[in-house]
This record gives structure tokens, C-alpha cells and sequence, in this order.
């Protein structure tokens, strides 16, 4: 609030009013004028017309209305309130308005000795969101990943809050009920998805060899704990089936949006997830052999790349078992030549490499997973090596 107090016949404000509002949040601002000289009755205000009040906006006199010439309308002897609610054509805006303040020894029917002004400026909050923390990147940027298995449950965390500027809480109207934040919702987009998905997250698919079952599907799901005010957490949650290894991470977009703001505040951030090829996550029942088997190969293959594992027929649930060896494609390197170096098949190289496609060319510097037949070939010295018949 903004007291104008008057020394002799003079009227001195002593400052401005100057307050944020936010939608949802009804604030009243009093200002006011006093003096040693000039009594109750001899001091008047009213707000300026030409400036005008804020739209919506509503003025109050705590001392009584009095007409003066043209039929002005002033408040005699103040304070004045003003009483505004912002919403959504207010968002983003500033109001400003000005109480003309008048005083003379002989009251409004006498002659004006004094006069000062008091200023009121509004800030209407404009609706932000944003993403806390540091999960996620650029859109275009996927440098920096998450690393997801085939077969073990991975999560990741995103939250979100409203970062809209608060009303200023000793302007707020007597018994005013005002939410200190809007509630934000966070929700999976397609725009930016990798591979493309009408939901934004990798979809599910049939399970091989099980009739209805579908895997490979990444749920967003409602964080525990999710009670803060104006925050809001979800949890990705993604089990990457056989099928969905890929040398070029996933991209999944979230965007947060603020609800009952009145307005489009948004914020987006996008997560990378790499699903490691050359790994798979042991499920209930798995051995070496039923590994093997997945694989299209023999368990003796799957066991010598895995030197941790003591027996073939116990493995612990979601233990990470390599299923080959990795290597980079080389400049004129094709699906063929690549089989042939370590004396397997194109088949088997597309089963480990589900994201090749047959007949398209290999690019320099892919990442490949392959799986040499220890078993089936025969080596002289280490070097010369040729498959046994």
C-alpha cells in the first residue's frame, strides 16, 4: 500500500504500490492519505481517469463519497481500496493506475492547496512450467543416454512444477482462497519420438512363440511420493523385449502443462534410451542352453562369452548374459563380408541386429553384435581359421 501524508499544505506519498497478481488470486490494494494540517475531511482521492483501473478491476472508499465539480466522484477522507482478480486475458500483463490525491483547508467545496498522486502497479503472472533436475536433453541431442536391457526392468524419473511467478501473498483479499500453484501434468508426446509412435513411447508387440501376449510396450505412470505442491513426478517404466535392440537410442518426449492456468505454458524435454544389444536379461527358468536356443545358436557359443557365469543350468534372475561379441562396421562392410570374417550367417547376424534391414548397405562405424561359432571352427596358430565341416 501506497500513505500520502501532508506536511503543512503540501501531500507527500511515500510510496507506491507495486504487486504481482496471478489467475485464481483476488488481491485488494489500500492507499491512503494522512496529514498533521489537513483533517480527515480535507483530503480527498480518486483514481485517475485517464489511466483508468485494470479491466474487471473495482474501486472502494473507506471514508465516504463526496461529488465535486462535473460530478467527479472522490473518495473524502480515504482510504482507497482497489479489488481485482485477474484470469486469462490478464496473463502476462501490467496494469498501471494512479490515485489523484487533493486536499484544501476549505474540503472539496474550497480551493485545491495540495495535491499528490500514489501509483499502483500489477504484474499478472504469466503461466510457466518447467522440468526440474537434470533428466533428459535436447531433442536433437543424443550424445547422452540411458542404457536399458532386453528383459530387465528399466525406469527413469521425470518431474515437473510451476514456475509462474506467486502472487504477492500481502495483497491477497481477506479470506481469498488462492492455490499457490497450478496443478501440472506431464504426458508422453509423438513430436520428437524415435522410432516414430503414435503415443510418443515405444509401443507393444507380439511375443514370439506365445499366443496374445505383448511385450516391449513403456508405460508413464504416477511417481510414489507425488505430494508436493505444484510439482508433479511420473515414472517411465520399460521392460525392451527381443526385437527392440538398436544401436540408435530411442527418444521419448514428455511435455508438462499446466492445468486450469488459462493459458498454453508447456515445457518440453526429451530422454535418449540405448537398448544394448549383445545383452540379454535372464528370466525365470532361463539356462545357458534356453539362452542358446533364443539365439538360434549353440549353448557352448553363449557359455565361453560369458566367463562369470560358473553353471550353465542356474543363472539369477535378471542377470546380464552376453550373447556376442560387439563390432564396428568398417568402410565397405556389408551384411555378406561381415558374416563371412566370423564364419556365420546373415540370418543369424539379423536375429542379434534386429535394427538392420537385409539389403541396405552398412555404414561406417554401426554397431554390431555378432557371435563367432567357437565351436565350428578350426584355427592354426590363432590366425588361419576355417569353418569344420
Amino acid at each position: 500500500a501506497a500513505v500520502g501524508r501532508a506536511a503543512g499544505n503540501s501531500i507527500v506519498p511515500d510510496g507506491n504500490a507495486v504487486v504481482q497478481a496471478r489467475m485464481g488470486c483476488p488481491i485488494t490494494l489500500q492507499v491512503n492519505a494522512a496529514g498533521d494540517y489537513l483533517n480527515r475531511t480535507q483530503i480527498w482521492g480518486a483514481f485517475d481517469e485517464q489511466m483508468g483501473l485494470p479491466p474487471g478491476a473495482t474501486m472502494a472508499c473507506r471514508g465516504a463519497f463526496s461529488s465535486v465539480g462535473g460530478g467527479l466522484q472522490v473518495c473524502l477522507g480515504g482510504p482507497i481500496s482497489l479489488s481485482f482478480s485477474a484470469d486469462a486475458m490478464h496473463q502476462g500483463k501490467t496494469f498501471h493506475s494512479r490515485v489523484l490525491w487533493r486536499g484544501g483547508t476549505g474540503g472539496v467545496e474550497g480551493a485545491v492547496s495540495a495535491s499528490a498522486a500514489s501509483n499502483i502497479t500489477i504484474e499478472v503472472s504469466a503461466p510457466s512450467v518447467a522440468f526440474l533436475g537434470e533428466q533428459g536433453d535436447n531433442p536433437a541431442d543424443v550424445q547422452n543416454h540411458l542404457t536399458f536391457n532386453v528383459g530387465c526392468p528399466g525406469s527413469f524419473m521425470l518431474a515437473a512444477a510451476d514456475s509462474s511467478a506467486p502472487a504477492t501473498v500481502s495483497a491477497l483479499a481477506p479470506g481469498a482462497s488462492c492455490s499457490s500453484s497450478y496443478p501440472v501434468a506431464i504426458t508422453a508426446i509423438p513430436d520428437g519420438a524415435f522410432p516414430p509412435s503414435s503415443s510418443g513411447l515405444p509401443a507393444a508387440f507380439p511375443a514370439r512363440g506365445v499366443s496374445g501376449e505383448m511385450v516391449g510396450g513403456a508405460t508413464l505412470v504416477p511417481a510414489e511420493g507425488d505430494v508436493v505442491t505444484g510439482v508433479r513426478r511420473v515414472e517411465l517404466r520399460w521392460t525392451p523385449a527381443r526385437g527392440q535392440e538398436s544401436s540408435k537410442p530411442y527418444r521419448m518426449c514428455f511435455r508438462a502443462s499446466l492445468a486450469g492456468a488459462g493459458g498454453e505454458a508447456s515445457a518440453v524435454r526429451c530422454v535418449s534410451v540405448k537398448v544394448q544389444k549383445c545383452q540379454y536379461c535372464v528370466q525365470g527358468g532361463d539356462t545357458i542352453k534356453s539362452v542358446a536356443s533364443m539365439f538360434d545358436t549353440d549353448w557352448l557359443h553363449i557359455y565361453t562369452t560369458n566367463p562369470t557365469v560358473r553353471n550353465p543350468d542356474e543363472l539369477a534372475v535378471h542377470t546380464r548374459i552376453n550373447t556376442g561379441v560387439f563390432y564396428r562396421a568398417k568402410k565397405g562392410d556389408y551384411l555378406d563380408l561381415v558374416a563371412q570374417k566370423f564364419f556365420t550367417s546373415k540370418e543369424q547376424l539379423l536375429l542379434g541386429n534386429p535394427d538392420l534391414a537385409d539389403g541396405l548397405d552398412l555404414v561406417e562405424g554401426d554397431e554390431l553384435c555378432v557371435l563367432p561359432p567357437v565351436c565350428a571352427v578350426e584355427c592354426k596358430h590363432g590366425l588361419d581359421c576355417t569353418p569344420i565341416p
